[in-house]
């Protein structure tokens, strides 16, 4: 007769996660050690108690992040996990002794379908996961200028940013934002706005990283451009002058 197991508890060691960048992606290995867990079986025989042990399961994934609509998305691809040292056992009297008997003949199938519930556990919760974790670099933020003619009169000027881009090689990962930057009028002069450097010469303006460090932060000059501009129209630059 068919059996079902709810798992009721599971201890493990602290995993060990390991990110390395190859070509178009993010590789993860996850290796989880000493992973234990207590079960309940449920079947026709009755209900039976049991403990699950294992030596270590280990996650190997490929995390493919892509931006759209200025947001990170990441698809999971070629997904494996293994457990190490799969033992499982059935306490309950005579029926528990009979029916460890027949889970044990049939280890290697009930370890294939813990593996596969992994597998479906890593792609449905780690691939948002880490495209919420990439998405927390794109910041918006505000920050004050006091006016040049008075300290006390500041200026607030907001920061805000999304993601418009990656680029992943062996030698590491790049993540392009785009920014902007806006204060409330408070000058008298109308203009057309910031000068963008998109309009002049070749084109888009690429940011150039050396890619040597492991962290690396570039700024696009049509980004401090966009600064200042927010400053200026905050009315940084305009105030009264006294005639002494």
């Amino acid at each position: 007769s068919g059996y079902k197991i709810y798992i009721e508890t599971l201890k493990y060691d602290d995993p060990k996660v390991t990110i390395t960048p190859v070509t178009g992606a993010l590789k993860l290995n996850v290796v989880i050690n000493k992973l234990t867990g207590t079960f309940k079986m449920k079947g026709s025989l009755g209900t039976f108690n049991g403990t699950i042990t294992t030596t270590s399961v280990v996650i190997d994934t490929k995390i493919v992040p892509k931006v759209v609509n200025g947001k990170i998305e990441s698809e999971v691809k070629d997904t494996k996990v293994s457990i190490n040292g799969f033992g499982i056992q059935v306490k309950g009297g005579f029926f528990g002794f009979i029916i460890n008997g027949v889970i044990n003949g049939q280890k290697a199938s009930i370890k294939k379908t813990f593996e596969d519930e992994f597998t479906k556990a890593v792609k449905s919760e780690i691939g948002p996961a880490v495209a919420d974790a990439l998405n927390a670099l794109a910041m918006s933020f505000d920050f004050d200028l006091p006016r040049l003619d008075d300290a006390k009169k500041i200026i607030n000027v907001q920061v805000v940013s999304d993601m418009w881009g990656v680029d992943i090689k062996p030698d590491g990962a790049r993540f392009d934002l785009r920014a902007g930057a806006y204060a409330d009028k408070k000058n008298t002069v109308d203009n057309l706005g910031v000068p963008g450097r998109i309009g002049c010469g070749a084109g888009k303006q690429t940011l150039a990283l050396l890619r040597k460090d492991h962290l690396e932060l570039g700024l696009a000059d049509d980004t401090l451009n966009e600064i200042l501009y927010a400053a200026w129209l905050g009315g940084l630059l305009e105030f009264p002058v006294l005639a002494s």
